[in-house]
C-alpha cells in the first residue's frame, strides 16, 4: 500500500469539498467536518490529490487481476493448525512515534474481532507478507495475498488520522473488496450513474457469483469497506443512494459487526475444521456452515485429542493403544497404516490393539466409554480395521451403568481386509449406560485391530440416508444445465499434487466423487443433485466429507432447492483446504420438500480437483451424544 505522509488537515477539507461535495447528500452550503467524513472519503481525497487513478479508488491491482485472483481464490492467507489466519507484516521507515500506534491499534481490532492475527514478519515468512509503508501520495493496498514477497500497503498521515482508513486498507489486503461490489447491491443501493464523474463509471461495476460471494450474510450499510453517499461525484450530489430511507453509509473509525462476520465467515473463524467430530452436540456456526468443533463429550470420539474420556477396563490382560501420529501400527503386514478421519498418515489418530508378543491368544483388552445419558433409539456408528492373517475378534458390548450388567450387540472375527470398514448399530437406551470395545488378540502377531470415529446419534441406524458411492450414485443426478459432471472415481486423481488418492469411506479401495479440473474453463461448475428430501419439523443434520487439495482450488458449495424454487446457499468453503479429507455438519430447514445440490467451480487451473465422499441426511440437529 501507499506510504503516510502528514496532510494538513485544512487541506484535505478543502479538497474534498471541492472534489466530492458534502457527504450524505446534506446542503452543500454548509461546510464538511471531518468527524462526517468516512474511511473511504478519506482514502480518496488523498489518492486523488496525489493524482492516483487506482481501481476502486484505491486498489493496487486491475479489476482484471482481481476477477482472476477471487475466481483462483490463490488471494487468501493461509490458516495453520491453531485455526489462526497468520499475516506477516514489516512497518517500514518513515512512520512517526505518533503513526505507529494506530497501526498496533488495528492490528488488534482484527485479532480480537477475527481470527486473523498480524505479526511482525519474521526470515521464514518472506515469501508474502505486507509491507506498511509511509506515503506522500495517498492511501492503497494491494488486494489479498499476493505471494510475491513484501506487498505495499501505502498510508498517508491522513489516513493515519482517520483510523477507520487503516482498517479498510488492511481488509483490502485480508481480501475483500469494497461492498457495494456485490452481486446483490442494486436491492439495497440505487447508483445515481448521471451524478458520476466521467471515466470513473467502471469504480461503480458490480460483480456476479462466484467472482465476489455475498457468504449469505446481510448487505452491510454500515461496513468500512462501503462507498459514501458522494464517491465520484461530479456535482456534489449522491452517487450512491441506500433504499432504507435515513441509512448511513460508510464507516468511520472500525469495522462493522458484520465486516468482522465476512472474515470470519470466509476464513472458518472460531470453528476448527477436523476430521470426525468429538463434539457434544453444540454448533459452531458462521452464518449458514455449521462444522463440529472439538468438544468435551460421552461416547462419541475420532481419538484426534486423545482418549475422549474413554478408559481401559481394569478387569482385561493388557491395554488399548493410541496411535498419535497416524501412521502404520508397528507390526508389518497387519493393522491400519494411517486414521479414518483424515485418510492422511500425518494427521489424525485412532485406537487399536498390539497383538505382539507378550500377548497370547486369547487375551481381552477392554475399551470403556464415558457413561452416557442418551434415553431412547440412537444409532451408533464407528470404523474397524481388521487387518492380518491371524487377526481374532473385536466386540461391542452394551453394559448398564448402574448394575453392570453386560450384553454383546455386535461381534466381528477374522481378516477383513486392509481398509477402514463402517459398523452401525442400534441402542434403545433406558437408562444410563457405557458401551465396552472388546480386542481379542488372535492366534499370533498378525492380528492388530484398530477403531476410530466412534458416533452416537438420535434415531435408528435405519434412518439415516448414506451414500458412499461405492455400488453408484444413489440416486444422485448431473444437473443437466450446468458445465461439468461430477464422477466416480477410486485411487488418486489423474492429476498430480491435486485431489484425493484414495476414498475416506475406506480409506483404500473404495469410491468418491470429484469434478476432473483439468482441460476446463475458470469457474466452470459442475453441480450434483440429490434425490428429493421431504420436508420435516425438526429440520436435517446433514454430513458429508470433502477434500480441496491444490494450489487452483475453487469453491465448493452446498445448496438446498425445494419445490418452490427457492434457493439458499447452506455451505461454502474457498480455496485450498490441505491434502487430507475433512467433515461438514450443515443443519438445514426447508419449509418444503427439497433437493441438495453440491457444487464445485472450477479454480484458474489444473490443480483444483474437489471430491466429496460420504454424504449423509438424518432428521434433527447435528447433536452427537
Amino acid at each position: 500500500m501507499a506510504v503516510l505522509r502528514l496532510f494538513a488537515c485544512a487541506c484535505l477539507l478543502g479538497l474534498l469539498h471541492q472534489v466530492r461535495g458534502t457527504p450524505f447528500g446534506r446542503d452543500t452550503n454548509k461546510e464538511t467536518s471531518y468527524e462526517d467524513l468516512t474511511a473511504f472519503d478519506v482514502i480518496l481525497a488523498e489518492n486523488e490529490a496525489a493524482g492516483l487513478d487506482l481501481f476502486e479508488g484505491d486498489i493496487q491491482d486491475s479489476a482484471d487481476q482481481i476477477r482472476n485472483a477471487i475466481q483462483c481464490t490463490g488471494r487468501m492467507w493461509p490458516k495453520g493448525q491453531d485455526g489462526l489466519v497468520k499475516i506477516p507484516y514489516n512497518i517500514t521507515d518513515g512512520f512517526t512515534d505518533e503513526d505507529v500506534p494506530a497501526l498496533h491499534r488495528a492490528f488488534h481490532e482484527y485479532a480480537h474481532k477475527t481470527c486473523v492475527d498480524f505479526f511482525p514478519v519474521t526470515s521464514e515468512h518472506l515469501d508474502a507478507y505486507v509491507s506498511l509503508e509511509k506515503s506522500t501520495s495517498g492511501c492503497s493496498s494491494k488486494f489479498g495475498n499476493m505471494k510475491d514477497g513484501g506487498q505495499s500497503l501505502s498510508l498517508s498521515a491522513s489516513c493515519i488520522r482517520r483510523y477507520g482508513s487503516v482498517v479498510h486498507e488492511l481488509m483490502h489486503a485480508v481480501g475483500f473488496k469494497h461492498e457495494q461490489a456485490r452481486p446483490d447491491r442494486d436491492d439495497y443501493v440505487t447508483i445515481v450513474w448521471g451524478n458520476i464523474r466521467d471515466g470513473k463509471d467502471n469504480n461503480f461495476d458490480k460483480e456476479s457469483e462466484p467472482v465476489i460471494s455475498t457468504l449469505d450474510l446481510p448487505y452491510d450499510y454500515g461496513s468500512v469497506m462501503h462507498y459514501s453517499r458522494t464517491a465520484f461525484s461530479t456535482n456534489g450530489q449522491d452517487t450512491i443512494v441506500p433504499k432504507v430511507p435515513d441509512a448511513q453509509i460508510g464507516q468511520r473509525d472500525q469495522m462493522s459487526d458484520l465486516d468482522a462476520l465476512k472474515i470470519n465467515t470466509l476464513y472458518g473463524c472460531g470453528r476448527t475444521v477436523t476430521g470426525a467430530p468429538t463434539g457434544t452436540g453444540l454448533d459452531m456456526s458462521a452464518n449458514f456452515v455449521h462444522l463440529r468443533a472439538d468438544l468435551d463429550t460421552t461416547i462419541s470420539c475420532a481419538f484426534a485429542s486423545g482418549w475422549c474420556g474413554y478408559t481401559q477396563d481394569t478387569a482385561d490382560d493388557f491395554d488399548w493403544s493410541l496411535n498419535v501420529l497416524g501412521e502404520a501400527t508397528p507390526s508389518g503386514n497387519t493393522g491400519p497404516d494411517h486414521d479414518h478421519s483424515t485418510g492422511e498418515k500425518a494427521h489424525g489418530h485412532f485406537a487399536f490393539i498390539e497383538a505382539s508378543s507378550p500377548r497370547r491368544d486369547g487375551d481381552v483388552a477392554g475399551l470403556l466409554s464415558p457413561i452416557s445419558t442418551a434415553r431412547g433409539p440412537h444409532c451408533l456408528k464407528f470404523y474397524y480395521h481388521m487387518y492380518g492373517e491371524e487377526t481374532g475378534s473385536l466386540n461391542l458390548l452394551y453394559m448398564d451403568a448402574r448394575s453392570g450388567a453386560k450384553n454383546q450387540i455386535w461381534s466381528k472375527s477374522g481378516e477383513q481386509g486392509d481398509l477402514w470398514v463402517e459398523a452401525r448399530v442400534d441402542i434403545d437406551a433406558q437408562t444410563d449406560f457405557q458401551v465396552m470395545f472388546e480386542g481379542v488378540r488372535g492366534s499370533g502377531y498378525h492380528g492388530d485391530i484398530g477403531i476410530d470415529d466412534v458416533e452416537l446419534v438420535a434415531g435408528t441406524c435405519g434412518s439415516i440416508h448414506h451414500c458412499d458411492f461405492d455400488v453408484d450414485f444413489c440416486g444422485f443426478q448431473q444437473l443437466a444445465s450446468d458445465d461439468l459432471d461430477w464422477v466416480r472415481n477410486t485411487g488418486h486423481t489423474p492429476s498430480a499434487t491435486t485431489g484425493p488418492d484414495r476414498d475416506h469411506t475406506t480409506g483404500s479401495s473404495g469410491h468418491y466423487i470429484y469434478v476432473e479440473a483439468s482441460s476446463q474453463d475458470r469457474s466452470d461448475l459442475g453441480t450434483l443433485v440429490s434425490p428429493e428430501i421431504p420436508a420435516s419439523t425438526s429440520g436435517y443434520c446433514v454430513t458429508f466429507w470433502y477434500h480441496m487439495y491444490g494450489r487452483d482450488t475453487g469453491f465448493l458449495r452446498m445448496r438446498t432447492v425445494d419445490r418452490t424454487g427457492s434457493d439458499r446457499l447452506e455451505f461454502e468453503l474457498i480455496g485450498e483446504q490441505g491434502d487430507l479429507w475433512k467433515r461438514a455438519d450443515v443443519f438445514i430447514n426447508p419449509a418444503t420438500d427439497f433437493r441438495l445440490h453440491f457444487q464445485d467451480y472450477i479454480g484458474c487451473y489444473a490443480y483444483s480437483d474437489i471430491g466429496l465422499d460420504d454424504i449423509e441426511w438424518r432428521a434433527g440437529r447435528c447433536d452427537i451424544v
